[in-house]
């Protein structure tokens, strides 16, 4: 069965729940032990997939379509920026063993990062966007941006241009 126009997300609501949900990961990350070891793994595992995902509906669908507003370009550039800093701490935690006395440090870093990024968008990205599209071009968008996954592969990464 088809969902109606009026139960269709729009794409800063998909990206809201996902910060939610992101949120809510970090928060079992913290209040793992060392002990943890599988735990910790599939965890860290799970958020990088599903950041991923998330990171590459915002470049390749939202992201390009605010940047004709010039007042969203800085905060567009700190997103990416983020996006880096999160990827390259996350690296980083995948390198480490679990029980590694510099996990729980590394993890809280990425947390920070991560829950700044989420609010720095919601105050700052979110309210333009809400302003700059209908509803409908907001769902659109969604729409696109769920294009993007599929069940049997994981999303392509950005290329960057040095």
């Amino acid at each position: 069965m088809a969902k109606t126009t009026a139960a269709r997300l729009d794409a800063l609501e998909i990206l809201e729940r996902e910060h939610r949900r992101f949120e809510a990961l970090l928060a079992q990350g913290e209040a793992t032990t060392d002990r943890a070891r599988k735990g910790r793994r599939r965890l860290l595992d799970r958020l990088v997939s599903e950041l991923a995902a998330h990171e590459v509906m915002e470049e390749q669908v939202l992201y390009p379509a605010l940047l004709s507003y010039a007042h969203t370009r800085e905060t567009l550039a700190e997103g990416l920026h983020e996006h880096d800093s999160a990827e390259s701490i996350a690296n980083e935690l995948r390198a480490l063993s679990t029980d590694d006395a510099q996990w729980d440090a590394r993890f809280m870093v990425l947390k920070r990062v991560l829950q700044q990024h989420m609010d720095h968008e919601e105050k700052h990205l979110f309210p333009v966007a809400r302003a700059a599209f209908s509803r409908e071009e907001l769902r659109d968008l969604a729409d696109r941006m769920l294009g993007l996954r599929s069940p049997r592969r994981s999303p392509p990464r950005r290329q960057r241009e040095d």
